[in-house]
């Protein structure tokens, strides 16, 4: 192929995952649930699981880095938290998970565990072996 025609078929591919990303996202907001690609901004929810409520739902959205679910863990761990159950979606760099924790106590535990999820997100990509910030 010359490089008309690979240009060509790329751009094709490309608009028909994009159409297709278009209907994926159309078809969820119609049955009413929450988008699940990750979106292009942070974000963030803890709550109670609507079928258990010894169970927090954590749902958040972020760039993808090697270090994340590593940082994710320990941070569950910090507040006394085990996750039973986790989703997790990445695509383009991008993260969305979805997890379910259990072991935490009251509204203390889940805003001790959000600040701690917090800074597990928005901690920087490490480079070169090195984070930017001290941890």
């Amino acid at each position: 192929m010359d490089k008309a025609s690979v240009l060509g078929e790329t751009i094709k591919q490309a608009r028909e995952l994009k159409k297709r990303v278009k209907e994926m996202k159309a078809a969820r907001r119609g049955s009413g649930e929450r988008a699940a690609l990750p979106g292009e901004l942070d974000n963030l929810s803890l709550g109670y699981c609507e079928s258990d409520k010894s169970l927090v739902k954590v749902t958040f959205s972020c760039d993808d880095r090697t270090e994340l679910i590593s940082d994710i863990t320990k941070a569950v761990k910090t507040v006394k938290g085990s996750i039973v159950r986790a989703e997790m979606v990445f695509i383009g760099g991008r993260q969305r998970s979805v997890l379910w924790v259990k072991g935490l106590t009251g509204n203390e535990g889940i805003g001790m565990l959000k600040r701690a999820l917090k800074m597990a997100i928005d901690r920087p990509k490490i480079k070169n072996g090195k984070s930017r910030f001290p941890q």
